[in-house]
C-alpha cells in the first residue's frame, strides 16, 4: 500500500509541475531593427489605406493599432519571456486588439484587415522561433 501511495503521489506531482517545451530559449534580443520598424510601419499604412475606411473610422482604427502595438513593443522589451510565452503573448495582443477592431469595421473591411494584420502576426511569431 506504501509502494502504490508512494506512486500515486509521484504521478501527482509530475503532472502538477509546468512543463515547457524542451527548446523554448528565452527571447533575448529584438525582433525587428528600428529601420525594419519604419519600413514595416509605412507599408501597413499603406494596406490601411487600401481597406476604405472613412476618416473617423480610420482614426479610430490607427489609435487601437497603435494601443496594441505599444504592448508589443513592451512585451517585446521583457528579456524573460520564453519563446512560447512570447508567441502567446504576442498572440493575445493581437486577439484583442482584432475583438476591438471587428467592432468599428465592415465585415469585408474586417477581412480585408485580417489579411494584413495576419502577416504580421506571422511575421513576428516566425522571429520569435527562430531566435
Amino acid at each position: 500500500i506504501l509502494a502504490i501511495a508512494i506512486i500515486f503521489s509521484l504521478n501527482i506531482q509530475s503532472q502538477s509541475k509546468p512543463t515547457t517545451p524542451p527548446n523554448d530559449k528565452v527571447v533575448k534580443k529584438a525582433l525587428y531593427t528600428t529601420k525594419e520598424k519604419e519600413t514595416a510601419r509605412k507599408n501597413f499604412l499603406k494596406e490601411v489605406d487600401k481597406i476604405g475606411m472613412s476618416p473617423s473610422v480610420k482614426t479610430k482604427y490607427l489609435a487601437i493599432v497603435d494601443k496594441h502595438t505599444s504592448r508589443l513593443k513592451d512585451a517585446n522589451k521583457d528579456r524573460k519571456l520564453t519563446q512560447s510565452q512570447a508567441t502567446t503573448n504576442v498572440n493575445k495582443i493581437i486577439k484583442e486588439q482584432n475583438q476591438e477592431i471587428k467592432n468599428i469595421l465592415t465585415p469585408d473591411q474586417y477581412k480585408q484587415h485580417k489579411l494584413i494584420i495576419n502577416r504580421y502576426q506571422n511575421s513576428i511569431n516566425y522571429r520569435i522561433q527562430n531566435q
